[in-house]
């Protein structure tokens, strides 16, 4: 069995070197593989702390991307602030959602219930906005009410300043 000098490690080649290189983390005088081909640089077995190109780093270990509820900053995937409805967010504001798991997109924001003024896009998962005026809607085309002031038109469904001919207050 080989052994190195002190400050000496023992590499897969049995050569003493003063670095193992990446993928390798020096312990007991020997260059121990991280255990993972895509891992660069570790402390300890399974625990990597820099990936290699074209991976990204989380929770120790290397990924080909990052998982539902965190953003990529630096090769490395950090938890959105709302990680249990977020899918994906804003590298620069964790805070704003770009795409929910659970619920309605809406201001940056998973929500159950979308608020007045906007509708449950079941396609897009979004909360879009209802036509003008329009407190209550089905889609951009179906309102059920206005907001105060104005008046609904039974017949296109929209919201208007002023009753129609055909209408009274």
């Amino acid at each position: 069995d080989y052994e190195c000098s002190d400050g000496y490690f023992l590499n897969n080649e049995h050569q003493c070197v003063t670095d193992c290189g990446d993928g390798f983390y020096p312990k007991n005088g020997k260059c121990i593989s991280c255990g993972d081909d895509k891992c660069s640089v570790c402390a300890e077995q399974n625990q990597c702390t820099k990936c290699a190109p074209g991976s990204v780093l989380y929770k120790g270990k290397c990924l080909p991307l990052c998982v539902p509820g965190t953003y990529e900053e630096e090769d490395e995937c950090l938890p959105c602030t709302d990680q249990d409805r977020c899918n994906a967010c804003y590298p620069l504001n964790p805070s704003h959602c770009k795409e929910c798991q659970i619920g309605y997109l809406n201001d940056g924001l998973c929500v159950d219930l979308c608020p007045n003024g906007t509708y449950p896009d079941d396609y897009t998962k979004t909360c879009k906005k209802c036509s003008n005026g329009c407190k209550t809607c089905k889609d951009d085309n179906t309102c059920y009410d206005c907001y105060e002031g104005l008046f609904l038109d039974t017949v296109d469904k929209t919201c208007n300043d002023k009753c129609k001919s055909y209408q009274v207050a």
